[in-house]
């Protein structure tokens, strides 16, 4: 099949995180299982203009980047309509990521029009938390105007999660199909000793102490603060490191740490990328995300993929996937204090984290997950507008 995705942003721009990750992990086994895979995109990244050709294959993906005018946040593109006009009519399946962006709205009205078969993946826009903030009003606007024809006549709606699918208003797209398939993992890179941890990791791992891993955004609906409070509350529990980009909390947080007496027991290493985070999460006793909203969390898998437990709320979407593989718990927040320390005394075998891992791989491989949303999907309807 000849498939075209669309989304605001991909790679080389990673700033906005899992999104621009997933897709590219979905396209490329797309094209591995040998379709003709298509990414229409812009050049832009989060406040940033990717230095980034507009025409290239990466992956073994076509990837056409097109140039954004005006506000950053619509991804206005003017040549891309025009360009999805002229060519989405030979495609036989258009798969759009992301809602109240320009790019979708772009490529679901063309491809209606040609009457090709339409997929959205809403990236958990659509969630409680997520549609309820700013600009409420202006989403439903949004949805109500210059969306509900391509809503009304839209394929299939590909959620990543049985919580997405939870949240999601029934009012919108009633007569796509609603498909769950989650998104996958890659391949850990070999070699992960820890010597490439950073240093404080480095050094409790060589004590033998071992260590509990937060790696995400400092946001507050990671939902980091539950997790200190955790903490204070089970003396026994390995130390903390927090690796991740600073997004307007850090500064509270770090006070709520030293107020519950923390501060030698929690160990902040800011963005951590790369090897780096792989080297991490190998070697955590323990990984936590006790979010507050999420709509799947890319990291619970990595973490899974390098057989490292997990231990998340149920209000993260990649609980399905602990659960399935047996691979951590799901607990309140307010239930943390225990797990921290059974779960984390409980993985120190290498064997069972090593037939987690490849259970992670079986089925949370990109190329597992890219045939069964082709599954899911089965062939391409005809004739959608």
């Amino acid at each position: 099949m000849k498939l075209l995705h669309v989304v605001p942003t991909y790679a080389p721009g990673f700033r906005y995180g899992g999104p621009v990750a997933s897709v590219r992990g979905l396209a490329e086994a797309q094209a591995r299982a040998g379709h003709e895979v298509w990414v229409a995109t812009t050049d832009r990244d989060d406040g940033v203009r990717l230095d980034a050709p507009a025409a290239e294959r990466l992956g073994g993906v076509h990837v056409r980047r097109f140039a954004v005018r005006g506000p950053a946040r619509l991804r206005r593109a003017p040549a891309l309509p025009r360009w999805l006009a002229e060519n989405v009519g030979g495609f036989d399946r258009v798969h759009t990521h992301g809602v109240f962006v320009a790019t979708t709205t772009a490529a679901l009205t063309a491809a209606r029009r040609a009457g090709v078969e339409t997929v959205l993946a809403p990236r958990g826009m659509w969630m409680h938390d997520a549609f309820g903030a700013r600009g409420r009003w202006r989403k439903h606007l949004w949805l109500a105007s210059l969306e509900r024809r391509n809503l009304e006549s839209l394929g299939a709606l590909h959620l990543t999660a049985t919580l997405e699918l939870e949240q999601l208003p029934s009012h919108l797209a009633p007569r796509a199909r609603r498909i769950v398939v989650p998104n996958g993992v890659e391949r850990p890179p070999d070699g992960l000793d820890a010597a490439l941890l950073p240093a404080v990791a480095r050094e409790l791992h060589g004590e033998g102490a071992g260590y509990t891993l937060f790696l995400g955004r400092l946001h507050r609906k990671k939902g980091l603060d539950l997790l200190l409070h955790a903490l204070a509350g089970a003396p026994e529990a390995p130390p903390l490191l927090v690796a991740g980009p600073d997004d307007g909390e850090e500064r509270a947080l770090r006070r709520l740490a030293h107020e519950l007496g923390l501060a030698t027991r929690v160990h902040w290493l800011g963005p951590v990328a790369g090897t780096a985070k792989w080297a991490l999460l190998q070697h955590a006793s323990l990984h936590v995300l006790p979010s507050r909203s999420e709509n799947f969390g890319n990291t619970v898998l990595e973490s899974l993929a390098v057989g490292c437990p997990v231990l998340v709320t149920p209000e993260v979407g990649a609980r399905d996937a602990v659960l399935e593989l047996e691979g951590g718990r799901v607990l309140a927040a307010n239930q943390f204090g225990v797990a921290l320390c059974e779960l984390a005394g409980a993985w120190l075998d290498p064997k069972p984290r090593r037939r987690l891992a490849e259970r992670t791989a079986l089925r949370f491989g990109w190329d597992a997950i890219a045939a069964r949303l082709e599954r899911e999907l089965g062939a391409p309807a005809v004739g959608a507008a």
